[in-house]
Formats: C-alpha cells, structure tokens, sequence
C-alpha cells in the first residue's frame, strides 16, 4: 500500500503523475484530497485549495481507493465535505474523516485486501481550521485527544484482527518537526491499537519512526500542490517543502521511504530514491528526534522548531485547559494575519 501527502489541483487538465510508476507495482494508493472535489477552476482567485474534477482521471490511473478528508481546506467551498464524498463514492472511491454531519464523518471505512481487512479513520486538528462536523453539520472528524483514543480502542475491541491505520492532519503549517503532544499521542494510538499512523498538513517531510513495531509517518509533504497558482497565484512553500514522500508499507513488510522531489518550473513531481525505513535509511537523515523520550523530545523541539514566531508549543495531549487556552491564541493570530493579508492584497 502506498500512502501520499497533501493533494490540490487547479488545473483542467489532469495531473502528471507518471513518476510514481517507478514505485506503485499495483499496489493501492491511499491520499490526502486537500480540498473539495469542483468543476469550477475560478476559485483560484480566492484563498481556497481545491481540486478540479479531472484529478479523478490521475487518482484512478494510480490505483487510488481510499481517500482521507479530514483537513482543512476540505470545507472551503460550501458543501464541500458533503459534496466530495459522494462523488468519491460514485467513483468507487472511499472518503474517510469529513462528510455532511458528525456520523458521517467519524465512520471508520473498511477495505478488504488480499484476504486482510484494513480499517482506515481519520481526524483533523480544529486548532488549524479543522471545521469540525458537529451533529447534523458539515465538516471533519475532530482531533480531539480523548475521542481519538476512544475511537482506536472500540476499532481494536470490534476487530481483533484488523489492520487499523489512523491519519491525522496535524501540526502547524511549514513545522518541520511534530508537536511533542502529538508525538505522545501517535504513540499512544498505537498503544491502543492502532497499526500505523500517517500524518498530513505541514507541507514538509515531517519524520518517521517505529513504535511497537508500528510505523509513524508524521507528515508526508505535499505530493501535488503546484505552487504559484492558488490564492490568485500567491501560493507558493519555501525550498525544503520540496522533497516528498511516498510512504510504502505493508504489515509484513518493513516500510518503505519513497523520495520524490516537486519542481516548480515545470509543476512536475520526480523520482529520487527509494530507502528502507530502518535497514537503509538513517534517522539522522530524515527523523533526527527518532527514539528520544517524550521528555527529552520535549527539549530537543524547543530547540529545534522552526515555527517560532508568536506560536506556543503543544507539550502533553492531555493538558486539557492549557492547551485549549493556546488554541484561542492560535484562533486569534489566525484571525490577525487573515485580517492583514486583506489590507495588503494578499501578498503577505
């Protein structure tokens, strides 16, 4: 199975992805759509992320079946949640971790593969715009601590013997490095049954490691959002957002780090490499934090983080009241910046 990042087309024509033939052997793709499923390419012009319908084309090309949600750009257009994962479904497709009302999108999706049966769930971070979905609203399955560990332990009581994989969108935007509170929760997912842990959101490579014998990827990057084109041609991520990966993994089988590498010029995504997680590649290479205590985590990422600027640091996923204060914070900055973009047209 092969596991992509984040997914935005903005283009008619459908997308090149030729290059992960280097890697697929048939196996299934499971990605990222960061952003509702239209026909309308003149949201462009907005500070929206969308996917023009002839993405389709490319998704069914590689083999993809299983389709994750939950983030933030998902509810940009109005009815976007709702809207896309119906049409997935026409196309035989399976959206997980957004849908028209909280049922919806908090229903795990099962999918049978050579005998083995795989539950996929997904949850995005409300402090990042996430839009929660709340009774009969629209919006995603919200990455809420105690609901994400309560949902992982109920999979694992109802299917001893299912492969669960938990995707999460998660992390400030461009933070190279996880939040320490989402470190200790992947490994606490894992620890309540969870198989793996794939992460989304930063737009950057984001480090691997194994826990329990379980794989955490916890950002993949990008793998198809052309720069220079969304938010009327603004959009565009620094240098080290171009390398990505295509995360191979099987239960039977170490993991496998794909590179691939996005070129702006050309919006085309190219094949690098390919390593084994833990026999080729070492973590200095790509997870300089790998096996540290949360503790020590603690203080490496202080002193490591790339995100600094007014922004407070998720230490423990259970400190319930701290971090619901940095989420106000956060809402609040968030708030700011947007109201500064309008004034300067955008281009801040």
């Amino acid at each position: 199975m092969i596991f992509l990042g984040d997914v935005a087309h903005p283009f008619e024509l459908a997308p090149d992805w030729s290059s992960l033939n280097e890697v697929l052997d048939g196996q299934s793709v499971v990605l990222n759509l960061e952003g509702a499923l239209t026909s309308d390419v003149g949201c462009r012009s907005e500070s929206k992320l969308f996917n023009h319908l002839s993405v389709l084309e490319t998704m069914h090309k590689v083999g993809t079946q299983i389709v994750c949600l939950a983030n933030n750009h998902i509810t940009d257009i109005d009815l976007g949640a709702t809207n896309t994962a119906i049409r997935l479904l026409d196309e035989d497709i399976l959206p997980v971790g957004a849908g028209k009302n909280l049922r919806d999108a908090a229903t795990p999706r099962a999918f049978v593969e050579n005998g083995r049966t795989y539950i996929f769930v997904a949850f995005g971070w409300p402090t990042i715009q996430c839009v929660p979905a709340r009774g009969a609203k629209e919006g995603v399955n919200p990455l809420d601590p105690a609901h994400v560990i309560e949902t992982i332990a109920n999979l694992r009581r109802s299917g001893p013997d299912h492969i669960i994989i938990a995707m999460f969108h998660w992390n400030i935007e461009l933070e190279r490095y996880p939040q320490p509170a989402h470190r200790q929760l992947a490994f606490s997912v894992i620890e309540n049954g969870a198989n793996a842990v794939i992460g989304h959101h930063p737009h950057c490579v984001g480090g691997f490691e194994m826990y329990q014998n379980c794989p955490i990827a916890y950002s993949l990057g990008d793998w198809w959002i052309p720069h220079g084109v969304f938010f009327d041609g603004k959009l565009s991520f620094p240098d080290y957002t171009l390398p990505q990966i295509a995360f191979e993994w099987d239960i039977d089988r170490q993991p496998v780090l794909h590179w691939f590498e996005y070129e702006r010029e050309t919006h085309s995504i190219s094949y690098r490499q390919s390593q084994f997680l833990e026999s080729d590649a070492q973590p200095s290479d790509h997870t300089p934090f790998a096996g540290l205590s949360h503790k020590a985590y603690k203080k490496w990422f202080r002193r490591h983080r790339v995100k600094r600027k007014g922004l407070p640091i998720y230490y423990d996923f259970s400190a319930t009241l701290r971090n619901g204060l940095r989420d106000r914070f956060i809402g609040g900055r968030h708030v700011a910046i947007s109201l500064i973009r309008r004034m300067s047209g955008g281009t801040i």
